[in-house]
């Protein structure tokens, strides 16, 4: 019985809350290990081809299409990420591509070019999954990049960014970020609220390889915000005036809560 299953037929608090300890403990656990992954993922991809691929026997199958997801956000592009399949002989793959590049039509494109009994795929536009011979591997990868130079060129296209709305500079506070957090959960048909309002840069540093924490004073009011954006590597220099994209996050440790900006997008004023 998992431990979800467990604190959900709990018969007494002690023992819920025992199981919901170590389900967070797991939980914590497993986001590590696919930070981890994410950054190796990253190091494999080229800059010069269109398709954002990378392969490790050691990645758990369960993880792929998450590393697919965050290589796509990454990147701004098409994003493939394999691991070795259960099944002996085989790689397994996830893909996740951007809203303008269908990924079915690059893989019907790609199939063309390997033996019929080489590659299993399936999937729709955004998303897809598929297993191939392990000497085929690089040929399908090379094929899928072609595809691409083909149909768009060397240039991705951009990917759209959809807002909500700047949001009153009243309403920019812990307290609303806790409102929101009560409308959870989010997801395809009810994504997590995204705000643009005007910024200007108070200081701009770069964490690791793909993590900018920026200060913020949003322009209406002249409060000041901390903010992170991950998977990116901004370089602003103080004072550059920035309309932003974000999301708003409620940052808690050891009981302390503070209100965060998570960065999505950003455009010069």
């Amino acid at each position: 019985m998992s431990d979800g299953v467990a604190l959900l037929l709990a018969e007494d608090w002690q023992t819920a809350q025992d199981y919901a300890q170590q389900s967070d403990e797991k939980n914590r656990d497993r986001k590590a290990l696919e930070n981890e992954a994410v950054q190796e993922a990253a190091r494999q991809v080229s800059p010069a081809l269109p398709l954002a691929a990378a392969y490790d026997p050691a990645w758990h199958e369960g993880i792929i299409g998450i590393l697919a997801a965050r290589l796509k956000s990454r990147f701004a592009r098409p994003a493939l990420v394999a691991t070795d399949s259960n099944e002996d002989g085989w790689i397994k793959a996830s893909l996740r591509s951007v809203s303008a590049v269908p990924l079915h039509e690059l893989l019907n494109d790609a199939a063309r070019h390997l033996p019929g009994e080489a590659l299993r795929y399936g999937g729709h536009a955004a998303a897809a999954g598929l297993s191939v011979k392990r000497e085929h591997y690089p040929a399908l990868i090379e094929a899928i990049n072609r595809a691409f130079l083909e149909t768009y060129g060397t240039t991705v296209p951009p990917e759209p960014v959809y807002i909500d709305g700047e949001l009153p500079a009243a309403l920019l506070n812990l307290d609303w970020a806790r409102y929101l957090e009560r409308l959870e959960p989010w997801g395809a048909s009810l994504p997590v609220p995204v705000f643009a309002n005007p910024f200007e840069v108070l200081d701009c540093r770069l964490l690791g390889s793909a993590h900018t924490r920026l200060v913020l004073r949003e322009m209406h009011s002249g409060n000041a915000y901390n903010a992170s954006w991950f998977f990116h590597t901004a370089d602003y220099r103080p004072g550059t005036r920035l309309r932003i994209a974000y999301q708003l996050q409620v940052n808690r440790f050891y009981g302390d809560e503070r209100l965060s900006l998570l960065v999505q997008h950003a455009q010069p004023l």
